[in-house]
């Protein structure tokens, strides 16, 4: 059985579903979970053996890494703003930062960029888990610096290889991070 194929779909149904869910109050969040999601559909492909989607996997999860993630972690921050609540604010935030992130990147070479913007946006993640007080909410932060620490430091935890263990943590920790709020707030 191909482990890393199931994790890849797992990640992309579960976002798939934050992205339906959360789409008509939160699009900042929405529109995170959207691109992660496409990114983990792009990955079970090459899992599957369609190694033509390797590319656009990679292009696909630098930007759902370095442009959603900041805007997820600017919607659970301020989760009245214009970026939680108005699409057009969360895809002017989306296309900018992917052009950022693109620049930063390939152009100018600096690939610690694709690692210090999903940190940093764990970290106001887990900041506005914090300050939430719900403990769920902070068990999906919490979640999400485990998996991020977990693939810099290059630690897996047994059974799971390197990818498979990126997707299930992320996995869980996006689902307790939107599970007990309520689709308004």
């Amino acid at each position: 059985m191909n482990y890393d194929l199931l994790s890849e779909i797992l990640l992309a149904g579960l976002t798939f579903y934050i992205a339906w869910r959360e789409l008509a109050t939160r699009p900042g969040i929405a529109l995170c979970a959207a691109s992660i999601g496409i990114a983990a559909l792009l990955g079970a492909l090459v899992f599957s053996g369609v190694a033509s989607a390797d590319g656009p996997h990679r292009v696909v999860s630098l930007l759902a890494s370095c442009a959603g993630l900041p805007l997820f972690a600017a919607s659970l921050r301020w989760n009245q703003g214009e970026l939680a609540r108005r699409r057009s604010a969360s895809v002017r935030f989306f296309l900018i930062g992917s052009g950022v992130c693109l620049w930063m990147v390939e152009v100018l070479h600096m690939a610690w960029w694709g690692q210090l913007v999903p940190a940093l946006s764990a970290t106001v993640i887990m900041v506005a888990a914090i300050q939430s007080g719900q403990v769920v909410t902070m068990l999906g932060g919490l979640t999400l610096l485990v998996c991020f620490t977990l693939n810099v430091l290059g630690r897996t935890i047994y059974p799971l290889d390197a990818d498979q263990q990126l997707h299930v943590l992320l996995s869980l920790s996006l689902f307790l991070l939107v599970k007990n709020r309520p689709r308004g707030a």
